[in-house]
């Protein structure tokens, strides 16, 4: 990579990291409680258990009154975006800027005192089990896109050895089924996650109407880089229809180590897999999870009320706390088949399929109190994902991911 991509990464970064501070808290409940009844309506039995929470939460939260009433009529509680590209990890090892070279994905979490919920994902995931009598369900959307290329990217031919170029345009909606533990500290009772089911459908296309050739010809223009000249060679349109799911527990081993396992599937006519794993959270975390790589993002509802309702003590996608924590851990997923790899049409190549894949994981999450903006940095080390009559083509691969969390 060149130092002109690195400094617009950089820059790009920088644009994202730049938030308003905000005043100390004021005793505003009256007010709020007003502002939610002239938008939401009255304050009755029907209101969801999602939706007080966030009621109480905005209640308790030293934010001050603008920012508050911002939470309380945003039709999203947070927006996430993750950026995934081998250009991050150019400092560390050279020459990384192959196969999966790209992926962004903008997910939002919908405010659950609207009805903008998936009603689909959002009832199958209301009927999974947990291991608490204190659940929440979530729903959200999400944009995605991701790039494929060969190791070089120069040739203008098919290389018939090396993975074809794939891009992938997608579209997702589902929900999220979170289940808490209650807890004595010694002082009082505390809620934190103990699992999380998660749900998710994309509906998405490959091909020229993917747009990621364009897009990487427009990047690697303003970077100064090579030009990729082997787009007229990708897979063809395919129109795709995904279903993931995910189940993730945390152990909390201290007050500053958790670990988060996770088992999940995704299956449908671009890819088909198993996954597990574990990942350790070390420091000062939040509620919040880690992720692995890009997936569907946690996501809102309205659960139907099954018990009588307690507040959670803060809502757990934001708090007003600093937080520091790193991330270590690994991903195995068993990949039965995958258009990003095996290509299709014309595009197939003269490659395998390398079934077991390992992610190696190692990052650092921070959230500055007076910010509603948390940030992530992780590489990502991935064993080989084909085997190739070139085994010099058969080589892991370094991935740098970014993720930006904005609350609401």
């Amino acid at each position: 990579m060149t130092n002109n991509k690195l400094g617009a990464l950089g820059l790009l970064f920088f644009m994202f990291s730049l938030l308003l501070s905000v005043n100390v808290k004021a005793d505003d409940s009256k007010e709020i409680d007003t502002i939610f009844e002239s938008v939401y309506g009255p304050f009755n039995d029907d209101v969801s258990y999602e939706c007080r929470d966030l009621l109480n939460s905005i209640k308790k939260s030293k934010r001050d009154l603008k920012i508050k009433s911002q939470r309380l009529l945003s039709s999203s509680l947070s927006r996430q975006l993750i950026i995934e590209n081998d250009a991050f990890s150019d400092l560390i090892k050279k020459g990384e800027d192959r196969h999966y070279t790209n992926g962004l994905r903008l997910s939002w979490i919908n405010n659950p005192c609207s009805n903008d919920n998936d009603y689909f994902t959002e009832k199958i995931i209301s009927l999974l089990g947990g291991s608490s009598a204190i659940s929440r369900v979530y729903s959200g959307n999400s944009i995605s896109m991701q790039m494929y290329t060969p190791f070089n990217i120069d040739i203008p031919t098919r290389e018939v050895n090396d993975r074809p170029y794939v891009g992938w345009l997608s579209y997702g909606f589902g929900s999220s089924k979170i289940n808490f533990l209650s807890e004595y500290d010694g002082i009082e009772k505390k809620l934190k996650i103990q699992d999380v089911h998660r749900l998710e459908l994309q509906l998405g296309v490959t091909g020229p109407e993917s747009a990621q050739g364009d897009m990487q010809q427009w990047w690697h223009t303003i970077t100064n880089d090579n030009e990729p000249r082997g787009w007229a060679k990708q897979v063809p349109k395919k129109l795709g229809a995904q279903l993931l799911y995910m189940y993730r527990y945390n152990s909390f081993i201290t007050k500053s180590i958790r670990s988060t396992f996770h088992l999940g599937a995704m299956m449908g006519n671009i890819q088909n897999f198993v996954t597990t794993g574990v990942l350790f959270s070390i420091g000062n975390y939040h509620d919040a999870y880690p992720e692995t790589t890009m997936e569907p993002a946690i996501i809102d509802g309205n659960a139907e009320p099954k018990n009588e309702y307690r507040a959670l003590p803060s809502y757990p996608f934001n708090s007003d706390e600093d937080e520091l924590y790193f991330i270590l851990g690994f991903d195995y997923r068993y990949i039965y088949s995958s258009i990003f790899i095996e290509g299709s049409g014309d595009a197939k190549h003269n490659i395998e399929l390398e079934p077991s894949v390992t992610d190696l994981i190692a990052g650092v999450t921070w959230k500055p109190s007076k910010y509603d903006f948390k940030g992530t940095l992780k590489l990502i080390d991935r064993s080989k994902e084909f085997i190739s009559p070139d085994k010099s083509l058969e080589k892991e691969h370094l991935i740098g991911q970014l993720i930006f969390e904005f609350y609401y």
